[in-house]
C-alpha cells in the first residue's frame, strides 16, 4: 500500500486537538469513519471538504497516517500513526501525538513571546545606528575640522567601528545566507544517516538530537516489541515506512549486522545516534527480559528530559538577548558622549 501521498484541497487546522479528540472518539468504541465524521461536526465545521477527501481516502484502501499526511499532519506525527499501525495501539498513540503537538505549540509560543520584544528593541537600535551613522557623526566631523580638532587614534578606531556596525550587520547577514544556502546544498546531498552525523558535531544541538533520535526509536520499537513482534520484525517495519528516512536507513543497517550473527546491542552501538545510556538499557532489559517495558520507559525519560532542557533554553535566551542589546546600547551612547567630552576637554 502506498504510504506517502501529495498534500492537496487545504489542510486540518490545529493538529493536536484533532488527534486527541479522534484519539479519545477511537478509546470510547467508535469506529474510524464515525470518529472522523463526529470531529469534524463538533470542531471543525466548514471543513468538509477535508472530512469527505479523508473518509474517501480511507474507502479506497489508504492508511490512516497517509490520510493524515495528506491533510497536512507532521512527518514524525504520521510515523507514529503509520507503526500504531502495526502494534494496534492507534487511540492511544494519536492521544500522546496531539498532547506532544500541543506541548509544542504551547513551547512555540513561549518563545515567541521571549524574543518578540527584545528583536524589535533590536531593529530599533539598528535604526538609531543608521540615523547615527547619516545625521549625528556627519556633524561631529563638521565640528572636529571648525574647531580645527583632531581626535585621539582610540576615539577615531572606536568612531570608525560604530559607523560601519550596520554594513558589519549587512555584511554578516549576507554571508550567513549565503554560507547556510551553501551548507544546505551540501546537507541535502548526503545521505539520511550522513546528515545526522553531520548535525550530531554541531555542539548547541546535538544532545537534543539525540534525545529525540532515542526517544523515537525506543518508543517505536518497544510498542513494536509488545504487539508480538521479534527485533528482527519490528526492524523491518521501521525500514519499511517512508516517513523518516534516517531510521529507514539505520534500520537496513541494523538487519544487515543482525543477519551477520551481530547482537541487538551491538547493531545499536555501531550508531552514534543515541544517548550514551541507550546502549546499557537495552542490554538491561535483555538481561531481565522486559526490553519492551524498558524501552518504553527510557522513552519517557527522554522526552521529560527534552522538555526539561526546552524550559531551560527559555530561560537563557531571553538574558543573553538583553545582554546582547545593553551592550549596543552602550556602544550608542560612547558614541554620543565620548566625542562631547573629548571636544570639551579640548577647548579647556
Amino acid at each position: 500500500m502506498e504510504n506517502r501521498v501529495k498534500r492537496k484541497n487545504g489542510n486540518i487546522k490545529d493538529h493536536g486537538s484533532f488527534l486527541k479528540r479522534l484519539g479519545e472518539l477511537l478509546s470510547n468504541g467508535y469506529s474510524l469513519t464515525d470518529a472522523i465524521e463526529f470531529v469534524f461536526i463538533g470542531h471543525y465545521q466548514g471543513q468538509d471538504a477535508i472530512k469527505q477527501k479523508m473518509l474517501s481516502q480511507l474507502q479506497n484502501g489508504l492508511s490512516l497516517s497517509a490520510v493524515l499526511q495528506s491533510a497536512g499532519l507532521p512527518l514524525h506525527v504520521c510515523t507514529q500513526i503509520y507503526f500504531a499501525e502495526m502494534h494496534g495501539r492507534i487511540a492511544e498513540t494519536l492521544i500522546q501525538a496531539g498532547e506532544y503537538l500541543h506541548a509544542r505549540q504551547k513551547d512555540r509560543e513561549a518563545l515567541m513571546k521571549v524574543l518578540t520584544y527584545p528583536l524589535a528593541l533590536i531593529f530599533i537600535l539598528i535604526g538609531v545606528m543608521i540615523l547615527l551613522k547619516s545625521v549625528l557623526f556627519p556633524q561631529f566631523q563638521i565640528l572636529y575640522s571648525s574647531m580645527g580638532y583632531s581626535p585621539e587614534n582610540n576615539l577615531r578606531i572606536f568612531l570608525v567601528i560604530v559607523e560601519r556596525l550596520p554594513a558589519l550587520f549587512l555584511v554578516l547577514l549576507v554571508l550567513s545566507v549565503f554560507g547556510g544556502a551553501v551548507f544546505y546544498q551540501r546537507f541535502q546531498s548526503r545521505t539520511p544517516l550522513k546528515r545526522a552525523e553531520l548535525l550530531l558535531r554541531i555542539p548547541l544541538i546535538s544532545k537534543y538530537l539525540r534525545l529525540l533520535y532515542t526517544q523515537f526509536f525506543s518508543r517505536e520499537v518497544s510498542f513494536l516489541l509488545n504487539s508480538g513482534m521479534s527485533i528482527n520484525q519490528a526492524l523491518n517495519e521501521m525500514g519499511s515506512q517512508t516517513y523518516r528516512p534516517l531510521f529507514k536507513e539505520a534500520a537496513g543497517r541494523m538487519i544487515q549486522d543482525l543477519r551477520i550473527g551481530k547482537s541487538f546491542p551491538e547493531t545499536v552501538e555501531f550508531f552514534g545516534l543515541f544517548t550514551d545510556g541507550f546502549l546499557e538499557v537495552i542490554r538491561h532489559g535483555e538481561r531481565r527480559g522486559q526490553l519492551p517495558q524498558e524501552l518504553f520507559i527510557y522513552s519517557q525519560f527522554c522526552m521529560e528530559t527534552l522538555e526539561d532542557s526546552g524550559k531551560k533554553l527559555l530561560t537563557v535566551i531571553q538574558p543573553v538577548v538583553f545582554l546582547f542589546i545593553g551592550v549596543f546600547i552602550l556602544l550608542i551612547y560612547f558614541s554620543i558622549m565620548v566625542p562631547m567630552f573629548q571636544v570639551m576637554q579640548s577647548l579647556g
